[in-house]
């Protein structure tokens, strides 16, 4: 039996599809990668403390870039994400907090341009009346931008810079 040429067209398509979805799923998210770290880093050895998240609504994701990052990184964008991070860590008493965004832009080389007009702003956000510490990186088409409320806390600190590291 011959399969005339559309039809092989169509299947090599879907083969094409069907690969590439499950090559892109084989990847952990951004969040995922960062939930382990979380838990491995910080939490370890605590046997109290639990992970607790809450996502955070694409509206929310494009206000806090807007007005304490950039305006600029919402103009490619095709769509946000982010996920708020809360733990007791051992000798703490109070929540600390490690908020994720994550900006899905059309491409990878939007992606690196947007993370550089970040590398302007020095780590730290604008606008805001205690010091924000974040770090971004592009990840594929997408930029994460992992950020604390709690910069005067130095291992979440630490753990904010090295985010970019967990995506090597």
């Amino acid at each position: 039996m011959r399969i005339s040429s559309p039809v092989r067209l169509r299947m090599a398509v879907c083969v094409l599809l069907v690969w590439g979805c499950a090559h892109a799923s084989a990847q952990p998210s951004p969040e995922h990668v960062i939930r382990q770290a979380l838990s491995q880093r910080l939490l370890a050895g605590a046997s109290d403390s639990t992970l607790r998240e809450a996502a955070v609504p694409p509206a929310d994701v494009r206000r806090i870039v807007t007005l304490n990052l950039d305006t600029g990184l919402s103009g490619s964008l095709v769509s946000s994400a982010g996920t708020e991070f809360r733990f007791n860590e051992p000798q703490q008493r109070l929540d600390s907090q490690v908020s994720v965004l994550v900006l899905i832009y059309p491409n990878h080389a939007v992606a690196l341009r947007m993370n550089r007009s970040l590398a302007k702003r020095g780590g730290y956000f604008t606008g805001t009346k205690i010091l924000t510490r974040f770090s971004s990186v592009p990840v594929r088409n997408q930029l994460v931008i992992a950020f604390t409320e709690n910069a005067g806390n130095d291992a979440v600190v630490k753990f904010i810079d090295a985010v970019p590291r967990l995506f090597d």
